[in-house]
């Protein structure tokens, strides 16, 4: 079965296995899909969506809030890799005020 999901309701990608889990807005249960994370992130718009886990991509607009080591979209706590966290900080000094 071929589902489209819209850049816009993604919230975060995971990854499992050799599987990825795309969770989005609206939906209790994650799409699935036979896929790496990596040929993910590089379909994605770079501007809107940000790698912070070996495991773990992010939309930068469902982002509630951050920690020094945690990304908080609603109530799912994603924690950031160490080497994930200079690229984080880069888009928060480039949107803070």
């Amino acid at each position: 079965m071929l589902v489209k999901v819209a850049f816009g309701d993604v919230r975060y990608v995971e990854a499992f296995r050799d599987y990825i889990k795309v969770f989005t807005t609206g939906n209790d249960k994650p799409v699935m899909s036979l896929t790496t994370l990596k040929s993910v992130e590089e379909k994605l718009p770079a501007g809107q969506f940000l790698r912070v886990h070996k495991s773990f991509i992010v939309s930068l607009a469902k982002i509630d809030s951050i920690t020094k080591s945690s990304v908080h979209i609603g109530n799912v706590v994603i924690t950031i890799g160490n080497q994930y966290r200079d690229g984080l900080k880069q888009f928060i000094d480039k949107w803070s005020v």
